[in-house]
């Protein structure tokens, strides 16, 4: 039996598969012509910027502490370092 939501779960199973692999793509392109850590950065620090101007038009809250706001940038550099760096690096090879 169909269910009336099993059309938006295949679309956004479609729309997840269609930008995580074409984000493959961009670093493979990318890193022909950039560092692998440099590409890696500038993707980061654009989708970060794309996020706050979201973030702020929609008006959700911001780190209120300077605490708060460094265990949270210590995330987002292992994020880059970790997940992403090393994926970009290994795509260079």
């Amino acid at each position: 039996m169909k269910k009336s939501g099993d059309g938006m779960a295949i679309l956004a199973y479609a729309l997840v598969s269609f930008f995580w692999g074409s984000t493959y793509l961009a670093i493979k392109i990318g890193v022909e012509g950039m560092p692998p850590m440099f590409f890696a950065g500038v993707r980061f620090l654009i989708a970060g910027l794309i996020m706050i101007a979201f973030s702020r038009i929609r008006g959700y809250a911001f780190p209120a502490s300077m605490r708060e706001f460094s265990r949270l940038s210590l995330i987002g550099l292992f994020m880059l370092l970790g997940g992403n760096g090393l994926v970009v690096f290994a795509e260079r090879w």
